[in-house]
Order: structure tokens, then sequence, then C-alpha cells
């Protein structure tokens, strides 16, 4: 399912056949539903949703994507749509790219509010209200599937490498031994970018094949315990501890996150 077709789709312009088929792909598929509300959420106002991203992206591969849309679908013989829905199509495709490198998690953060209190830094920069990033963190990870690790490295001096890459993004030390747990199969490193915030994200299978990641985050909030909240179907266990804020995020029962949740304030502090 093409981004110009889940455009079209917002704006009604499909043909009832066509409707049907994208709902259907709507009702059954996770990730197509994801990037209906992604596209959704800014109430489609694309010029103003898109600045900040486009403002990222290489101009020139923009004017090629363009370029190249257009020369099809003339060689095609068919009606070309007005530009605005190549160029949101093409920047629907960016944005995508965006979402997998952690940078639009970073925008929509700023179009979040929260009935929480604010600390000063969060005040300071949008990207730090309290339940955002997390959300955020969420929808990312409702995107991963057990093949999404397939090719994931399990060469231990690969793992150990990109951990103290890691670790040097947070002033944080990151070692296989301190991020493993008895219970979860480690698979991956990620250095995720929500704004000005930076993000390590640890993925992890469970032994029944569920994606669990835990996410490190530099935080200026006092150190609180474990917290359990909801999201998309998602079960989150956060806290705050020596500075940092911990998160884990998966769709395995609260009770066995908590469980994991115990043993990594362990590892950590």
């Amino acid at each position: 399912m093409s981004n110009e077709q889940l455009v079209s789709y917002l704006d009604g312009e499909l043909l009832q056949s066509e409707r049907a088929e994208v709902e259907q792909l709507i009702a059954s598929d996770p990730a197509v539903r994801l990037r209906l509300e992604l596209f959704n959420r800014g109430d489609r106002r694309f010029k103003e949703v898109f600045r900040p991203l486009l403002s990222q992206a290489p101009i020139e591969k923009l004017q090629a994507s363009l370029a190249s849309a257009r020369a099809k679908t003339r060689s095609q013989g068919a009606l070309e749509r007005p530009n605005r829905y190549l160029i949101m199509g093409i920047a629907a495709a960016f944005m995508l790219i965006i979402i997998l490198g952690g940078v639009i998690a970073g925008y929509f953060i700023g179009a979040k509010t929260s009935p929480t209190g604010m600390s000063t830094s969060e005040r300071a920069d949008p990207a730090l209200k309290p339940r955002g990033w997390r959300e955020a963190l969420a929808d990312y990870h409702a995107l991963l599937s057990p093949e999404t690790f397939s090719a994931a490295l399990r060469d231990v001096d690969a793992q150990t490498r990109a951990l103290e890459l890691a670790g040097r993004t947070l002033g944080l030390r990151l070692t296989v031994e301190r991020i493993s747990a008895a219970a979860l199969e480690f698979q991956r490193t990620e250095i995720l970018q929500l704004k000005t915030m930076p993000v390590v994200q640890l993925d992890y299978l469970t032994k029944t094949g569920i994606p669990l990641s835990f996410s490190i985050v530099k935080s200026g909030e006092a150190s609180r315990p474990p917290a359990l909240e909801k999201h998309r179907g998602l079960n989150i266990v956060h806290w705050v501890m020596g500075g940092y804020g911990f998160m884990l995020v998966s769709r395995i029962p609260e009770a066995q996150l908590r469980v994991i949740a115990k043993g990594m304030q362990r590892r950590f502090f």
C-alpha cells in the first residue's frame, strides 16, 4: 500500500472498490494503520507538517523523486495528479524513512500536550514532555516484528562495539553483560534522536518471539520508582534513576514486564 494511496484515501479520492481494499488492509495490518494515523494526526495540513522534515531531507533527492514520479505518470498515459499530491506522496515517503531513524518521533512530541507537570528542562524543550517521548518510542516499537531482526548482528564483538558507541552517546557504560536478561534474547542497539534528546534503544525478543524494547535517555528529573502505563495496546514500564530515564515497552503481560524492569534496575544502579 503506497503512501499516495493512503493520502488519497484520506482525501476521499478513491473509487469505492479501492476504498474497500484500503479499509481491509487497515483492519488487518497494524503497520498500515499506524501510517494512516501518522498522516491523519496533523489534520493533513501537509505543508506545515512536512516543513521541518523537508528541511532535513536532501533537496536533490526530493527533486529527483518528483521528476521520476511525473515521468512515470506521463509514460503510463494517465492523467497527472495535481502537483500537491505528488509532493505529499514523496514527502510522506521521506517521513517514514525518518521515522525509522527516530527523527519524526521528535516532531510529533512537540505537538503533544501532557496533563502532568513539567520540570524546567521539559518546559525548555517540548521533546522532553513527560509522556510524549514515551508515546513516540512506543509508536516506533509498534512497527517491530520478529522479522525485523532477521539480519541482526549475532557476533558478540560487533554487539560490543555498537553498545560502546551507544554508551558514549549517553555517557553511560553499556556492555553485553550489563544489558542481558535471562528471559530475553538481545537483538540490536539503536541510537535515535528525539529533537535535541539522544535515545539509546536496545531491542530484544522474548522466548515466545515477542519484541521488547528498552530505551534510555538523559533526564533532569528527580529519581522515581517504576510506573506502568499503556499506549495503543502496548504495556510500558518507566522510571528515572541516576540522571537517566528508562523505559520498557512490549505486548507481554504487565506482571512479566515489571519483573524484567526490576532486573534492569539492579543491573544499572
